[in-house]
């Protein structure tokens, strides 16, 4: 009923608003021909129109569910996105004369100028970024990247402002590219992984780690982060195996043992669990897990031992 009323209610608002122009101008009319003036026709074409509608939509609106009407925020939502096309598009058009421009200057300038000039806008846009800038920042790293297309600096820079704004999709896309230009930077992977582990997708940041692995062994750290990430998944087999590089790597880390203790109970590793339950006792002896490893390796020998009777 409310949906037939509100219409019904601002139509007839017009309509008095209407008719009282013309009321207004009713004395004029009697000495001058009104077709002859344009706004009084058109105020009383608008009337008849409106008259109609009103006619119309009485005869139409029998219930409320019939009624549909655009709310005045969505209409000026498209009015806005209208306008934000057509501002886009001459913009666009003027960065490109830009462009166009600046590129025939840039063509002049020798390998080590390009090089200079976008050192300067990676300085400019650090500094930027340290000061929470990201915007300002972003500009100048892209710009950095126009001038200097390999500016490995500027790519690495300009995926780090998108991180830390959670542009997760050009941070990757950034990334992606930037992995191509250096393939041997195992920091890249390693924060395609940070990525996809922040994004749910604990199996792409597990294959991040092991192609970072390949290129860079040494780190101890990344084999305890992908035994964390496999057991997530409940690969303990493999994550096992990760997390024995990371004690053979760090034998003295409490957190490593820890993990592979529990790890190789799950996968029945007794002779491993027993030797890293061992180093345990002398790196830390006041753990109190110790004694949990202990009963948990007994009852897993008392298990295989039933077996193989």
């Amino acid at each position: 009923m409310i949906g037939i009323i509100i219409p019904s209610v601002l139509i007839g608002i017009a309509l008095v608003s209407i008719g009282f122009l013309i009321y207004k101008t009713y004395p004029q009319l009697t000495v001058i021909k009104e077709d002859t003036i344009p706004e009084i026709k058109e105020a009383k074409k608008k009337y008849e129109i409106v008259k109609r509608r009103l006619e119309d939509r009485t005869k139409k609106q029998k219930t409320a569910s019939e009624i549909q009407l655009v709310p005045f925020t969505v209409q000026w939502k498209r009015i806005q996105e209208v306008f934000r096309t057509k501002v886009t598009a001459i913009a666009d058009q003027v960065r490109a004369q830009e462009t166009t421009f600046q590129d025939k200057a840039l063509s002049e300038l020798s390998t080590e100028e390009k090089q200079h000039q976008a050192k300067e806008k990676i300085r400019d846009a650090k500094r930027a970024y340290d000061q929470d800038e990201f915007e300002f920042a972003e500009k100048c790293f892209i710009e950095a990247v126009r001038i200097d297309p390999h500016a490995v600096d500027a790519y690495r820079g300009l995926a780090s402002v998108y991180v830390a704004q959670d542009q997760f999709t050009e941070a990757k896309e950034t990334y992606h590219f930037l992995h191509q230009l250096v393939p041997e930077d195992d920091s890249v992977l390693l924060q395609l992984a940070d990525i996809a582990e922040e994004e749910g997708d604990i199996r792409s940041a597990v294959a991040y780690f092991e192609q970072a692995l390949l290129i860079n062994d040494s780190h101890a750290v990344r084999f305890a982060k992908l035994g964390e990430l496999l057991n997530r998944l409940e690969e303990h087999a493999t994550a096992f195996e990760a997390w024995v590089q990371a004690v053979e790597l760090e034998p003295q880390n409490p957190k490593y043992l820890d993990n592979l203790i529990e790890t190789g109970i799950m996968v029945e590793q007794i002779e491993v669990v027993e030797q890293a339950l061992q180093q345990l006792r002398t790196v830390n002896p006041e753990n109190k897990k110790i004694t949990i490893f202990q009963d948990k390796l007994r009852l897993l020998k008392e298990k295989q031992m039933s077996t193989e009777e």
